[in-house]
């Protein structure tokens, strides 16, 4: 790990660790003074906060512990005043705030994001709400590496010696027109034809182990989609939440192939929002943007905008906004509803916050009806 990462990832550990410890101590307090639901309300809101900065650095295990950790002191916030037993639902969380340090701690080391582990944590924090318990298959993550190693092979006979970059300059038209034949429906098996062709050509003359698997990968990807017939590319929508529901808009400002797009919770303009942020999610962008000091992550945040772009969405647009998001404010939102010029719908969930998160009961059947619906789900 570069040694900038390295010392932000040190940096965040410690302020997540510092709100998990404030967490445990406003949970421990309730458990001494279970009259006052404000220790439970201050315990959810620092597991809020601690989730939304694992979503961020992409830890998608702790993340999820976070979530159900959440989820669990929600329903004890919501069954506090029936004096219910909740002698249950305090010990697994309890555990859990015992086991997510350690977790994390492994995780930021350099180990592997093995969410598998923490499976019957999960299920034990999901069986005291009354919540489906998760499977394995849940969590699968699926191993993309070849055992195969890079291993180029000679050039055929009258066949000029090239380098993989002249290689790939050289067949990036023909795969280019392969891939959008394929995407409008023309004569898709001749054209997965040819995307197969060009993969396994790059494939076979890749001398660097990551260049031969990204080529692997994707000849694996276009064999499976070879097979399928029930893949219909010209009903083809895009959804995005918090930074995606930047990068979803833009795909759409720039593809008019796209039938629909969802944006959730996202910027209008990251550039303006960054230097507003908190200190700490200032500094998760400037990891995530790879940038060595916070003048150089600012220009990469001044790149992500819809300025100019947003008037060129013109396919079905969602946009949903949380009126108690306190990273990206519904303003964002409101104002890409102004400036697209294709059909605009736009939600606001005054309880949401960033993402609604905290009400993915309510958003989630919304956006997953409305794009079924753009998309004609169940026509041939």
């Amino acid at each position: 790990m570069p040694e900038v990462a390295s010392q932000t990832f040190e940096l965040v550990g410690r302020e997540v660790n510092a709100t998990l410890a404030a967490a445990r101590s406003a949970l421990e307090s309730y458990v001494e003074q279970p009259d006052n639901a404000t220790f439970l309300e201050q315990c959810t809101q620092d597991l809020h906060q601690v989730q939304g900065v694992l979503r961020m650095l992409e830890i998608y295990g702790a993340a999820l512990l976070a979530e159900e950790m959440e989820h669990v002191a929600q329903y004890l916030l919501a069954t506090h005043s029936e004096r219910k037993s909740q002698a249950e639902s305090l010990d697994a969380l309890m555990r859990a705030m015992v086991q997510l340090p350690s977790y994390l701690e492994r995780v930021l080391a350099g180990g592997r994001d093995l969410a598998l582990v923490l499976l019957p944590l999960l299920n034990d924090l999901r069986a005291v709400r009354g919540s489906s318990l998760l499977s394995e298959g849940t969590l699968l993550l699926l191993n993309l590496k070849s055992d195969k190693q890079a291993a180029p092979q000679a050039t055929t006979t009258g066949e000029a010696p090239l380098t993989v970059e002249q290689w790939s300059r050289r067949l990036r038209a023909r795969y280019q027109v392969g891939l959008i034949g394929w995407i409008r429906g023309e004569r898709p098996g001749q054209n997965l034809d040819v995307l197969a062709a060009v993969a396994r050509k790059l494939e076979q003359i890749a001398t660097r182990q990551p260049v031969f698997q990204l080529w692997w990968v994707i000849g694996a990807v276009i064999e499976v989609l070879e097979r399928r017939d029930d893949v219909d590319a010209r009903r083809v929508g895009v959804v995005g939440q918090s930074l995606g529901a930047l990068y979803a808009p833009l795909a759409a400002a720039g593809e008019p192939r796209l039938k629909a797009c969802i944006a959730n919770c996202g910027p209008y303009d990251l550039g303006r929002l960054v230097p507003k942020s908190p200190p700490l999610q200032q500094e998760v962008f400037r990891a995530g943007a790879h940038a060595h000091t916070a003048e150089e992550a600012q220009r990469v945040a001044d790149k992500l905008t819809l300025v100019g772009a947003a008037e060129r969405i013109t396919c079905p647009l969602l946009i949903v906004v949380g009126g108690e998001d306190k990273l990206v404010p519904p303003s964002e939102g409101e104002r890409l509803a102004k400036t697209a010029s294709g059909p605009t719908e736009l939600v606001v969930y005054p309880e949401g916050d960033h993402v609604c998160f905290n009400i993915s009961y309510k958003y989630r059947p919304l956006t997953a009806d409305w794009m079924a619906e753009r998309l004609g789900a169940g026509q041939r």
